[in-house]
């Protein structure tokens, strides 16, 4: 069953055709733009709409708009009071029963209320959280986690198929430290005197995953080549904290249908496929940025790297998109996890990210 601001903005929107029909109207008037307000801070009724308003700026002749959709309005019979405020505002209350076979409506059909099609054969992709695993999470992150499973369950009782998808940033420079930060608590495990820079993650959270490795393996991550090692470090590091993520997602009924790796959109040379075709669209180029505004940093000089023309698409400057030794930026791999989505099929793509991405909106679209 429609709620009741659908049912009024249907009667409403009858109105009008009828307004336009007399040539009371002209028939250029966009109907999108009128608006039934549900949540008014001025209780002046149970709904208000701009109809008024909107109307007024297309008559045709000398009419007495005001009286007429007055008239017409309080004849719905669900509508106890209409008042036009000062402002031009339509205050509408409604009649009790009417109120009441909603109320009962909506505690009859229980959960299964709102319940529709209207997302039939759309599949969406919805990405959120996707902390990354360098610790555990923090209250920031679950503000992200309610919402976006808030927005899946909406979607998926009005018949879309949703895919609940977790991105995990499992490679570059932070993972490295954070595999060599829980080497160190490891080290310590073991008697070995070490200190943290500030750069490294010193949280006592790394003290019971080096537990871990100390209670299976001893003192044998000691006397194993360096680069073995430091891959291993970063796995279990990654590995045991992306646990910790998904059992603290779990107790507040948040869970993933996906989890997709960074390091595996690596591996399936997604980047080069997205290379190929930025290079044709002639939307990378070599050059040097500018100094940060804002920033004093001693140590920074201008170096030529490959950028992405994302000041073409209202960013305010152009992004790095492959660093000045060949690594690839989070940015680029992030272009080509996104690739890798679209690849994927879906209808839409939604991203759930904190405030502080709000600089990357411009050049990820």
């Amino acid at each position: 069953m429609n709620n009741f601001v659908n049912i009024f903005l249907k009667d409403i929107l009858s109105i009008v055709d009828q307004l336009i029909v007399k040539v009371i109207i002209k028939n250029s008037f966009d109907k999108s733009i009128i608006t039934v307000d549900y949540s008014s801070k001025s209780k002046q009724g149970d709904i208000s709409s701009n109809l008024l308003i909107v109307l007024k700026k297309f008559l045709i002749s000398n009419f007495n708009l005001d009286s007429y959709l007055q008239s017409e309005i309080t004849n719905l019979h669900y509508v106890k009071k209409v008042k036009i405020a000062e402002a031009g505002f339509i205050n509408v209350l409604f009649q009790d029963d009417f109120l009441s076979e909603k109320i009962q409506c909506v505690i009859k059909k229980g959960n299964s209320y709102g319940q529709n099609d209207l997302g039939k054969d759309i599949n969406v992709n919805i990405e959120f959280v996707s902390a990354n695993p360098t610790g555990p999470i923090h209250i920031a992150h679950i503000r992200g986690a309610v919402y976006g499973d808030v927005l899946s369950n909406i979607l998926q009782n009005t018949g879309h198929k949703v895919t609940r998808e977790y991105y995990v940033n499992d490679t570059g420079s932070q993972i490295t430290i954070l595999g060599n930060s829980l080497y160190k608590r490891y080290q310590q495990l073991l008697g070995i005197k070490v200190s943290f820079n500030n750069e490294e993650y010193p949280g006592d959270y790394l003290i019971k995953i080096a537990e871990l490795i100390f209670k299976k393996d001893k003192d044998k991550w000691l006397n194993v080549e360096i680069n073995k090692r430091n891959k291993f470090f970063r796995n279990f590091a990654v590995q045991k904290l992306l646990d910790s993520i998904k059992n603290d997602l779990n107790k507040i009924n948040i869970f993933f249908d996906k989890f997709s790796f960074e390091s595996e959109i690596i591996k399936k040379n997604k980047i080069i496929e997205v290379l190929n075709i930025l290079n044709k669209k002639n939307l990378l180029y070599k050059g040097t940025l500018e100094k940060p505004k804002g920033e004093d940093l001693i140590d920074w000089e201008p170096r030529i790297q490959l950028l992405f023309k994302s000041s073409k698409f209202n960013d305010d400057s152009d992004r790095t998109f492959q660093k000045e030794n060949g690594d690839w930026t989070y940015f680029a791999n992030d272009v080509a996890y996104h690739y890798d989505k679209i690849n994927r099929n879906f209808n839409q793509l939604i991203n759930i990210w904190g405030a502080d991405h709000i600089g990357y909106i411009k050049r990820m679209q």
